[in-house]
């Protein structure tokens, strides 16, 4: 279920995950790719906590793995 919890939460916090993203882009190199980077990113935060909450529920109902 940890893997669940943590992947609602990678999910509900990607605008803010993306803003931390762009942030630490602009000072790393200088830019922060613009909004589309951001949208990017936060569209790719979202898809993957989404991906690990299900995968999350899936492993504890003790439907994958043994």
């Amino acid at each position: 279920m940890a893997v669940a919890a943590f992947g609602l939460c990678f999910a509900m916090f990607a605008d803010r995950l993306s803003k931390g993203s762009a942030a630490s882009s602009k000072e790393v190199f200088g830019t922060s790719g613009g909004p589309g980077t951001r949208r990017w990113n936060r569209g790719v935060f979202t898809v993957l906590g989404g991906l690990l909450a299900l995968f999350g529920v899936v492993y504890a109902a003790g439907l994958l793995g043994s």
